[in-house]
């Protein structure tokens, strides 16, 4: 008999809990028509693909690799060993590999690794590591 009691008075509190919650947050949030959204009739003002680039960072160190083939470790390796790199992660489900050098490099010898991997016929396309911060 303890147990069920014990059970029950957690689940009560729960659907109290849920109750009141969903009172509040319904009256605070109104339904909004996500079609007006999407057609972006209320006039909102998304950033544009060069005021996100702008505001993007860079690794100065790290890359993304799509591989054409399969990806293993061997490949990765031998790739990475091929350019003076070092394997970071296997993004396994998405065929990428992240992928470093041992130092900072400056935008235009980024760009010239970059180059050389893309024109690599195991490469299907390389891309550099974006650093996201959250402020």
């Amino acid at each position: 008999m303890k147990k069920s009691f014990i059970v029950f008075i957690p689940a009560i509190l729960n659907l109290i809990f849920l109750s009141c919650n969903f009172r509040t947050n319904r009256s605070e949030n109104p339904k909004v028509d996500i079609s007006a959204v999407l057609k972006n009739e209320r006039n909102i003002d998304f950033p544009t693909e060069e005021e996100i680039s702008s505001k993007k960072d860079y690794s100065a160190k790290n890359i993304i690799v799509s591989l054409k083939d399969e990806l293993s470790e061997e490949s990765v390796n031998k790739l990475a060993s091929d350019y003076n790199l070092t394997v970071l992660y296997f993004y396994r489900n998405f065929k990428l590999c992240a992928l470093s050098s041992e130092k900072s490099l400056t935008d235009s010898e980024m760009q010239s690794l970059m180059n050389l991997l893309k024109n690599d016929e195991r490469v299907n396309f390389v891309e550099r590591d974006g650093i996201i911060r959250l402020d």
